[in-house]
Order: structure tokens, then C-alpha cells, then sequence
């Protein structure tokens, strides 16, 4: 039986056992008739996303994060956005929306998104001098400005880089749907 060093902490020696569920030691599992299924690496999920025609992007950086912080958490609990969407565009519910962003819109979060993610790896592993000098200038003009601006409240910038850091992630999941774990209130 092969043995192991495993330095300070001693030896390691394998022993083969038989698995419990075979009757002998001789008895082996046939291989699988058919290829296993092909492992990819996590990327964007190609589902299609359908906007009321209505929706464009605000010329107002103020109202863009508030989009964003509605797309988001409607993602999360998962709205209705058919209602959602006619609520907010005063029409008539369709049977066909999935979000309230437009393409051009959902392209930006996803990119303020890794933005985002990429200032808070620096944070994490105490890189703090490492983060370019437009990134910070860009999440200040784009989520943290915009942010106080909605509502005086200190801590809402940081909720709105929480939230929408947490979006690139959930958008990059193989699965359709939203698992609880991969939920805002999950995280």
C-alpha cells in the first residue's frame, strides 16, 4: 500500500477497500454507454431578454441606478415584470417581458457590475493602492454620486455597490432560474 509524508503531521498510508454496495471485491461498475456531459466554464447565460419598447436608458445618472436597483431586486424576488413593466411605463400588461432594462442598459450594469467586483478584490486582499485611478472616478460618477443623491442616507451608496456588484455574478450563473443561495438576501 502506497504511503504518503505528509511532513510535520506524519504519515499517510492507502488501504483499497472494496466499496459497500459490491457484493465482491471483484465486481466492477460497466462504463457509462453514453459521453458525460460537457463541462463549461461559467459564463453570461444566454437567455433573451424581452423589454417593453418603451424602455431606453435615462439621460439622468440618478434614475439609471434606480433602474438598476429596481432590475435587481425584481430579479431577486422574482416580479412579475410583465406588471412591473406596466407600471412603470403606464401601458397595458404584455405576456413577454423578462426585465425593465434595455439591451444598452443591461450591457452597463453588467459592466459596472465586474467594475465593482474588481475594486472589492482589492479591498479584500488589502490592494487598496492597486485600484486604477479612473475605476474609482467612474463608481463614484456612475453608483455612489447618483446614490446619495437619490436619499441622504450614508449607507445607500454602499448598498447600491453591494447590489450591483452582486448582479455580474447572478447574470453569469449556467442555471435559468435564481437559487436562494444566489439571492441578495442569500448572500
Amino acid at each position: 500500500m502506497p504511503t504518503f509524508s505528509l511532513g510535520r503531521l506524519g504519515r499517510f498510508r492507502i488501504s483499497r477497500l472494496p466499496p459497500s454496495h459490491t457484493s465482491s471485491p471483484t465486481e466492477h461498475q460497466k462504463p457509462l454507454s453514453t459521453p458525460p456531459p460537457e463541462y463549461k466554464d461559467i459564463v453570461e447565460i444566454d437567455t433573451k431578454y424581452y423589454a417593453p419598447s418603451q424602455a431606453q436608458p435615462p439621460q439622468c445618472k440618478t434614475e439609471q441606478v434606480r433602474r438598476f436597483l429596481i432590475e435587481i431586486l425584481a430579479m431577486t424576488f422574482g416580479a412579475n415584470f410583465d406588471e412591473l413593466n406596466a407600471a412603470l411605463y403606464n401601458i397595458s400588461p404584455s405576456s413577454s417581458t423578462n426585465t425593465i432594462l434595455c439591451d444598452s442598459e443591461r450591457a452597463d450594469l453588467l459592466e459596472q457590475s465586474n467594475l465593482v467586483r474588481k475594486v472589492h478584490g482589492y479591498f479584500v486582499r488589502n490592494e487598496k493602492t492597486m485600484i486604477d485611478r479612473r475605476d474609482e472616478k467612474k463608481i463614484c460618477a456612475t453608483i455612489i454620486n447618483p446614490a446619495q443623491s437619490i436619499h441622504h442616507d450614508p449607507s445607500l451608496p454602499k448598498f447600491c455597490l453591494d447590489v450591483i456588484g452582486w448582479y455580474g455574478e447572478q447574470v453569469r450563473l449556467p442555471s435559468g432560474s435564481t437559487r436562494w443561495t444566489s439571492t441578495i438576501i442569500g448572500w
